[in-house]
């Protein structure tokens, strides 16, 4: 008596899991996850993999720049960085407006854009900076300098470049970055 009815249980748990894999597509799921897996390995590096070294000065000569167009980058950059935030703000205030009012569509959407907004300042001001210290740098050391995250209009003069040091992408945390700081008069 007892072995029918677990042979019965059994058989219609397999038949549900079997018809709920019909119903989600567990073989069409499995392919995707497998595929966007294969796709994250081969973007991310290996333990193993050599790693890219370039300084500010040779991507300076590969690009064949001079120090005017160094200047107008930098002034590209710093526009960039301006427009957006302006952008930023008056998105800021009708997300205010529509938050307040009820439009929680509208206001979804104008969060949305401060986002991106938020991003292209972002990479403005980083790209910036690097122009404006001539130097090839990750992203904690521009966390760590909050008074350069807003560009000048103008860049610094400094001496024309021709050597930097080289930067490693795994050692880039190890930087010392009070030195910089000091010279800048920037805070930590």
């Amino acid at each position: 008596m007892f072995n029918r009815t677990r042979r019965t249980a059994s058989s219609t748990a397999k038949k549900t899991i079997n018809y709920g894999k019909k119903v989600i597509s567990y073989e069409e799921l499995s392919k995707n996850g497998n595929f966007i897996k294969d796709l994250f390995s081969r973007l991310l590096p290996k333990k193993n993999q050599q790693v890219r070294e370039e300084t500010f000065a040779n991507a300076y000569q590969r690009k064949n720049m001079d120090e005017e167009q160094l200047a107008l980058s930098y002034k590209y950059y710093a526009m960039r960085f301006y427009i957006f935030a302006l952008f930023g703000s008056l998105d800021t205030a009708l997300l205010l407006h529509f938050g307040f009012d009820g439009q929680f569509l509208m206001a979804w959407l104008c969060f949305v854009f401060l986002l991106v907004c938020l991003s292209l300042c972002f990479q403005a001001s980083f790209r910036a900076l690097q122009i404006d210290r001539r130097e090839l740098f990750d992203v904690q050391y521009w966390l760590h300098n909050p008074g350069a995250w807003i560009p000048n209009w103008a860049l610094s003069p400094q001496q024309p470049t021709t050597t930097g040091k080289q930067m490693k992408t795994s050692d880039q945390s190890k930087r010392n970055l009070s030195k910089t700081s000091r010279n800048r008069g920037d805070r930590k």
